[in-house]
């Protein structure tokens, strides 16, 4: 879909002073929070509307005051995508009793 934004130039002038240059991702990302925020678009297709990760998608929402408020049909999508098997590995791994134990001590392990 390509939508068409007619605004005199004076305006579009002071939206890129106040707002920065690229007023079609600043409509965009508009558009998009106010459909998450009434429930019309999932944090899928509102990461997708911007061209962004899900993570990305929830940490703009937060910068704006809302935060997820996932069904259990999302979150065990996200539970089950390969960035969330991922994310759990890695804090596995980080919290792992010998990982913890080289980071904490200078000598070696008994």
């Amino acid at each position: 879909m390509h939508l068409d934004l007619n605004i005199s130039k004076p305006i579009e002038e002071v939206l890129q002073r106040e707002l920065g240059d690229d007023l079609e991702l600043i409509t965009r990302e508009a558009l998009a929070v106010e459909a998450y925020r009434k429930g019309s678009l999932s944090l899928g297709q509102f990461a997708e509307m911007l061209d962004i990760t899900t993570d990305e998608a929830d940490g703009l929402l937060k910068k704006r005051g809302i935060y997820l408020d996932l069904t259990l049909p999302e979150l065990q999508e996200d539970v089950a995508s390969p960035t969330a098997a991922a994310r759990f590995a890695k804090s596995r791994a980080a919290s792992s009793p010998s990982s913890l134990r080289s980071h904490y001590s200078t000598s070696p392990a008994p």
